[in-house]
């Protein structure tokens, strides 16, 4: 039928190996007849010539057909898929503040960073992907380490601490209590205003980078910095916030299971108002 739905392709032994959805089912069943040598993946060409059996199940709606397809992929874990079936690594940024604040220090606090793939203390996240995560950590230090640093007649330069690739062991500096909220609210997915596009941190950032004196070497540091955070600002923290405003639950945790049908029904609001 050309209608949205779910098909199913199994083997000679009736074992399911794989299962995809369509917009329109037989459109998309057609496209597998151009599957050829040369013209096509090692991986398809194993999948339509090890298929004796196609099963169809019609949706509603494309939406339906996608969220029938994620329940079917966690339940079977057919092998000739690989989005959505084998769960993935997240990685969670922790901010640890001590209990007492420094009496001759009102308005700075003493903060441990970190970044971890194990849930503990006061957590950012969960967000996908170590090499994202990875450089956001390190351009996070050094931007918080020039949030200290007052503009002079000298050229601006890193420690050079802040330059090597370093292990992700935890990170303890002194930070003004305004700037650590900036960063919790970057980390939170929160914009400056709901007609702005960054975090307030990265335009902080911006702002304050601008002002100094450095050399070409620094200043395509701060350039890749800046990029950096605007882009795991969006694939990271912007993206779990609006998650949440689909997640339709009291409960600040979301299931990992969850997190597939959450990205479905987000995709299709967004096109609904488009």
């Amino acid at each position: 039928p050309k209608a949205p739905g779910v098909y199913r392709m199994y083997g000679d032994r009736d074992e399911l190996l794989y299962v995809g959805k369509a917009k329109n089912l037989r459109s998309r069943l057609m496209s597998y007849r151009r599957v050829k040598i040369g013209h096509s993946s090692s991986k398809s060409l194993r999948l339509v010539h090890s298929v004796s059996k196609i099963e169809i199940e019609e949706s509603p709606t494309e939406e339906q057909a996608l969220l029938r397809e994620n329940e079917i992929l966690r339940v079977y874990k057919p092998p000739f898929n690989v989005v959505n079936t084998q769960p993935e690594k997240y990685f969670y940024f922790v901010i640890q503040v001590p209990n007492e604040i420094e009496r001759d220090r009102p308005t700075e606090a003493s903060i441990q960073f970190s970044l971890t793939s194990e849930i503990e203390g006061a957590i950012f996240g969960a967000y996908k992907g170590l090499s994202l995560c990875h450089r956001t950590f390190f351009a996070l230090r050094r931007v918080l380490w020039a949030f200290r640093q007052l503009p002079n007649d000298e050229e601006f330069r890193y420690p050079l601490d802040l330059f090597r690739k370093q292990k992700l062991t935890p990170h303890t500096f002194i930070t003004s209590k305004e700037d650590l909220n900036l960063l919790a609210g970057f980390l939170h997915g929160f914009k400056g205003s709901p007609t702005e596009t960054e975090a307030a941190f990265v335009t902080r950032a911006q702002q304050h980078l601008a002002r100094f004196r450095c050399d070409l070497f620094h200043r395509n540091w701060f350039e890749e910095d800046l990029k950096t955070l605007s882009k795991f600002f969006k694939q990271g923290p912007l993206r779990n916030q609006n998650l949440k405003l689909h997640s339709k639950q009291d409960s600040p945790l979301v299931g990992q299971s969850q997190v597939d049908d959450l990205m479905v029904r987000q995709r299709f609001h967004l096109l609904k108002q488009s």
